[in-house]
């Protein structure tokens, strides 16, 4: 019967026949901005069902963001294009295409100056307002997705900066901007007129405050109660640990530079040791199901004596568990890493009578800093072991469910370049620690982080006074 209605599935007719009209050849060039669209959110987003799974609050981030604006519904010009700002950066560095990273370029230059306009010029703001376009939210994300585009195109010396704006410029859109952002809301929640705190509001506080520590800027006094930001449970009880941990690193790097640094040295070590124990308790009240577990890994015949690589593998039933260990085990080398730092300085003062317990410490600290060193690299690779992935796997699987472990990298970047900037790790956890990070760099498009690898000087830590290798030392003490 259907084939009797119509001529063409009947044989009765040919069907037309001829060239393919010439917009399906421009398409693929036409459509560059969905294109890109779709493979960032198909790929470097977190999707909504992962959110209460398994993926704990405390190691969140800006990839939950952009889930949960998306999710949301709303709307608002800034975002889109920092949106497609960003996914038109990261499409050009994994696809090689040089001219999407031009178009990146100059559609971010024309959001810079937007942005400037937009916040010198904020008078009232409000995380409930009916106009998406002047929410909290709405400027919180766009500024966190600019420090993504330039973390992004950091490294990309191809691309002549279309947009003609200075460092300084590019700098306070998106780190002063989006403090001034919380600042003021601050301000109004203290009058009682802002509206309740937002999820987007706590992890750009989270944000804020690593951008402020990797710059050595200390915290000012409205940004250091995160409950008041949303941060409760587990969260909140790290969030005190972060802040004590920032004032302790800032205390020291000033002390390296006092001429009184004896006095107060002993202090900021036994700080130090508070601090640690203040973790250990943190993870003692962690949930069963977020416990890990050991598996050794045999050695391949084909690595080298001298390579490098985890003997162990420490694994949790869900990656997003794995995550919140690996944060522990990167601020406890931090806290370890100060204790060191300023160990090794107060053995270099010539007037310091207590040498025997100053070496006790260091020797001590030194074992500490090795075995979180075995831990963080065993936890980083059973997280990334989940589901290998490279950068070719990617470009096939453009048409294909995302892999699972490249959506949900951007979990553990933050630790992992905060772990390999320590002071103090031992060089093969160092040079590990910096591929891996290098590798997820590739992965994620991200120019910063692929630099780790290339770079002997590369750091998110201000180390301007960095010693020389203390296992230099040890070994010149500690007999064979």
């Amino acid at each position: 019967m259907i084939n009797n209605e119509n001529s063409y599935a009947s044989g009765k007719k040919l069907r037309p026949r001829g060239p393919r009209s010439s917009l399906t050849i421009l398409r693929p060039q036409y459509d560059l901005e969905a294109r890109a669209l779709d493979y960032f959110f198909l790929y470097h987003v977190v999707h909504v069902d992962d959110l209460t799974e398994d993926i704990p609050d405390v190691a969140q981030g800006l990839c939950i963001c952009i889930t949960l604006w998306k999710a949301s519904g709303r709307k608002s010009i800034m975002v889109d294009t920092a949106l497609a700002c960003v996914s038109l950066a990261v499409f050009a560095q994994i696809q090689k295409y040089q001219n999407v990273a031009v178009d990146a370029s100059v559609r971010y230059g024309r959001l810079l100056r937007m942005m400037q306009k937009k916040v010198k010029n904020i008078q009232l703001l409000s995380t409930t307002s009916s106009d998406d376009e002047e929410t909290v939210d709405a400027y919180l994300l766009t500024m966190l997705l600019m420090g993504r585009y330039e973390s992004t195109m950091h490294n990309d010396i191809n691309v002549a900066h279309a947009y003609e704006a200075s460092a300084a410029l590019q700098r306070w859109v998106h780190h002063e901007g989006a403090l001034i952002i919380l600042e003021r809301w601050s301000e109004q929640d203290l009058k009682g007129c802002a509206g309740p705190s937002t999820t987007i509001m706590k992890f750009a506080r989270r944000g804020m405050i690593q951008s402020s520590f990797r710059q050595n800027a200390p915290l000012q006094d409205w940004i250091i109660n995160g409950r008041r930001f949303g941060e409760c449970d587990f969260g909140l009880a790290y969030d005190r640990i972060v802040i004590d941990t920032i004032t302790l690193y800032q205390q020291a790097d000033s002390l390296l530079q006092c001429d009184r640094f004896m006095e107060s040295a002993l202090g900021l070590v036994q700080n130090a040791r508070e601090i640690e124990c203040a973790l250990r308790r943190w993870t003692t009240g962690f949930p069963d199901e977020w416990a890990f577990r050991r598996r050794d890994l045999e050695r391949p015949n084909t690595m080298l004596p001298t390579e490098y690589l985890p003997s162990t593998h420490l694994i949790c039933d869900k990656q997003g568990y794995s995550a919140v260990w690996i944060l522990y085990f990167a601020t406890a080398m931090l806290v370890n890493s100060i204790s060191l730092k300023v160990l090794d300085r107060l053995a270099t003062c010539q007037n310091f009578t207590q040498t025997s317990c100053v070496d006790h410490q260091r020797l001590n600290c030194l074992q500490v800093l090795h075995a979180l060193s075995e831990n963080m690299t065993s936890a980083v690779a059973a997280f990334l072991s989940v589901e290998k992935v490279s950068s070719k796997d990617v470009d096939e699987q453009h048409t294909r469910s995302p892999p699972p472990v490249l959506s949900r990298m951007g979990l553990i970047v933050w630790p992992l370049a905060l772990a390999a900037s320590v002071y103090g790790i031992e060089p093969q956890h160092e040079k590990w620690l910096k591929m891996e990070l290098s590798r997820i760099g590739k992965l994620l498009g991200n120019g910063f982080l692929e630099l780790a690898a290339i770079s002997p000087k590369w750091t998110i830590l201000n180390n301007c006074n960095r010693m020389a290798d203390p296992f230099e030392k040890l070994c010149a003490k500690v007999p064979a």
